[in-house]
């Protein structure tokens, strides 16, 4: 076998390895659960987000939508999902993740097609499996933990 060609099996075996990667983080039943209760987050629709939860403390979050909007600063584009981590429980009904959102925004005054900013976020999110269907039970951002510390400081 000559060198050319063991690189370019190398390189298609590393190039097969990380569309792998990419495909079953991207496109498992949890990610897609979490992906589309933040469009519905994003959106400010609790409605739309009603089937994605598992009880009424990851509906919190749709309490801040005002912080997160402003956090925003514009109108939402596009969003992608550059993933962190995952823990799975041992029983396999529970998941972690922590995903760094990105939303491309264009500011007060612009209108593009991608969005003229790009807007990170952290989310910590847990999920479960309710019967057959990956639901999300908690969800935190900067906005859900800045409001919470706001509602702290009232209380005091």
């Amino acid at each position: 076998m000559k060198l050319k060609t063991l690189i370019l099996l190398l390189l298609l075996g590393a190039t097969c390895y990380l569309f792998y990667g990419y495909v079953t983080t991207h496109f498992s039943q949890p990610a897609l659960a979490y992906k589309s209760y933040v469009s519905a987050l994003i959106e400010g629709d609790r409605s739309q987000a009603r089937g994605d939860i598992v009880n009424d403390e990851a509906l919190r979050a749709f309490d801040t939508h005002a912080e997160r909007m402003q956090h925003l600063g514009g109108t939402p584009r596009l969003i992608w999902y550059e993933f962190i981590s995952r823990k799975e429980s041992p029983d396999g009904k529970t998941v972690q993740l922590v995903v760094l959102c990105h939303v491309r925004v264009d500011p007060e005054g612009e209108d593009t097609y991608w969005g003229k900013e790009d807007r990170r976020d952290r989310h910590y999110v847990t999920l479960m499996k309710v019967n057959s269907a990956w639901k999300v039970a908690s969800f935190e951002d900067s906005s859900t933990l800045s409001g919470e510390s706001a509602r702290a400081m009232k209380r005091r």
